[in-house]
């Protein structure tokens, strides 16, 4: 079925659904382990905006984090190079003349639109880039903000394929996520397993955009629209807990073997026994008993009606994370 335009207003205040970092200047921004290790011998104050940086391909391929990204929260020039020297100077060098190449190409490019029409609003996307040249173009500061007090947060990379199931991972708080991720400020197992589940895949495929044959993870289409179980009993919780934490078993033991994520999920695309495979049986099955939904009936047509349920009153609906 498809699934019409969603009434649900957003149920998670704070948000908790966000898209990675975007540096803007990649190459600037981005470092390697020599890289890294280069600027905090020569300034070890650098290490704090020094940050673990994993993208969508990585997360589903890679074993370890190899790429870092410099992530400065200062407003103020001044203050940016009085804490952070070395790295002001790197960004100076790698960062600012294209910043202010983009910046000046703009100005002239407005000043060709008023010359046409001088009532032509102008573009101040490169000028704005330009006044803070040392922060990352979308530094995401709600984003990381959530994460305070959180040891992990959950991610899923933001296209993924229609022959691969959505592949959810926890990441450490300390790791910034790169845009092709998006991100849950969700710390929990059961937040985990409701993500994780058939249904929750359903609603993705149903209500997603497309970049072409993948599918896109969008928070305002997808996750701000996703009805949470409204009633799910301690027990019913406990279940799903209980499945996460085995299938995250699974996957580590693999994960320390040799087998990234992506190899993991593709052997479900197969048939035959397996018990990553049975997991996830056992976990769809345990979030559609949290939500109270028959299994013999359609699955996104009991999701838009609780969707419907939680629009009509919103002040009484359960959002996203573990019930309290």
């Amino acid at each position: 079925m498809s699934v019409a335009p969603s009434l649900c207003p957003r149920t998670s205040t704070p948000k908790v659904c966000f898209q990675g970092q975007t540096p803007g200047v990649t190459k600037g921004f981005t470092l390697d382990a020599a890289g890294r290790d280069a600027l905090i011998r020569r300034d070890p104050g650098a290490a704090r905006y020094i940050h673990p940086f994993l993208g969508g391909e990585e997360l589903l391929h890679d074993l370890t984090i190899d790429r870092w990204v410099i992530d400065l929260p200062h407003l103020d020039a001044l203050e940016a190079e009085r804490d952070a020297p070395a790295l002001m100077e790197h960004l100076r060098r790698e960062v600012l003349p294209t910043r202010e190449t983009a910046a000046q190409k703009e100005a002239e490019q407005n000043a060709e639109r008023r010359a046409v029409n001088p009532q032509a609003k102008g573009r101040h996307h490169h000028s704005g880039f330009l006044d803070s040249w040392w922060m990352q173009a979308y530094r995401r500061t709600d984003m990381i903000e959530a994460f305070d007090g959180l040891d992990r947060f959950i991610a899923t990379s933001r296209v993924a394929s229609e022959k691969r199931t959505t592949v959810f991972a926890f990441v450490d708080e300390s790791v910034r996520p790169g845009d092709s991720l998006t991100v849950f400020a969700l710390y929990d197992n059961y937040s985990f397993g409701i993500l994780s589940s058939g249904l929750h895949r359903r609603w993705f495929e149903a209500r997603c955009s497309r970049l072409k044959a993948d599918l896109r993870y969008t928070s305002t289409t997808v996750f701000d629209s996703f009805p949470w179980p409204q009633a799910p009993t301690t027990a019913q919780v406990n279940d799903i807990k209980k499945i996460v934490d085995e299938l995250l078993q699974v996957r580590d033991e693999n994960l320390a073997a040799g087998m990234s994520l992506a190899r993991q999920y593709d052997t479900l695309r197969q048939p035959g026994k397996s018990r990553l495979r049975t997991l996830h049986a056992d976990l769809d099955d345990a979030v559609l008993n949290a939500y109270g939904f028959s299994p013999d009936d359609d699955l996104l047509a009991q999701l838009l009606a609780l969707n419907l349920d939680v629009a009509a009153e919103p002040e009484h609906a359960r959002g996203p994370g573990p019930p309290r």
